[in-house]
């Protein structure tokens, strides 16, 4: 089970569909990058998924550029 599951924060599973989802044509551009940063402050994170999340957006706004 997921610590804090059912508590309204978004898990890791749910984030990596949350980014893949996002994807355009397969690749990430400047304007998901831009939409999934909202997101990441927008939204509650489980601490696991924040991570993984944060590092995904780090990760992928320089490919964007």
């Amino acid at each position: 089970a997921v610590k804090g599951s059912g508590d309204g924060r978004i898990s890791k599973a749910d984030a990596v569909k949350i980014f893949n989802a996002s994807k355009d044509a397969g690749k990430i551009t400047q304007v998901e990058i831009e939409t999934l940063a909202y997101v990441y402050h927008k939204y509650k994170w489980t601490e696991t998924a924040a991570a993984w999340f944060a590092d995904q957006l780090s990760k992928n706004s320089t490919l964007a550029k």
